[in-house]
């Protein structure tokens, strides 16, 4: 598969999302947090994404200007479980892909932010759902069948 550069949607996407969770993320140099942090986060991965091209391709031809505009996350991903959630994971997926080919990506300011950015969504599905923290059988009977737990005391 060839790599390409990600539509601004998509990190448009991703800046929403690191709004809404208020991800923080620190660097050696220096820590990015709130509104208009999501907006340089997202320009951060933009780049990193080009820069990928670049190296994979020898290339150098600069992109279109990007300028980072929110979306409405609760408009995102309404038919499907998991919401606006699954996308914005679903799109971390294609940004760490289609941004991986320079040899320090993993090393890399973007990495580190859609590695942050992955696990604020998990935990926020994790306690949007109500999960337990430990499952066992007689936790989920407890649950499905409270009226059978109750007798049992």
């Amino acid at each position: 598969m060839s790599a390409f550069l990600c539509e601004t949607d998509t990190f448009d996407l991703l800046a929403s999302a690191i709004e809404r969770l208020n991800i923080r993320v620190e660097t050696p140099t220096r820590t990015f947090y709130g509104r208009s942090s999501a907006r340089v986060l997202a320009q951060i991965l933009r780049d990193e994404n080009l820069a990928s091209l670049q190296y994979k391709y020898n290339d150098e031809e600069d992109a279109p200007a990007y300028s980072p505009e929110f979306v409405d996350l609760d408009m995102v991903g309404l038919e499907r479980t998991g919401g606006w959630m699954v996308v914005v994971l679903a799109a971390i997926r294609c940004v760490q892909y289609q941004s991986c080919e320079r040899p320090d990506y993993a090393t890399s300011v973007a990495a580190h932010i859609l590695q942050q950015l992955q696990q604020a969504v998990i935990r926020q599905m994790i306690e949007d759902a109500n999960a337990p923290w430990e499952w066992t059988r007689r936790h989920e009977a407890a649950r499905q069948h409270p009226q059978d737990a109750l007798g049992a005391r």
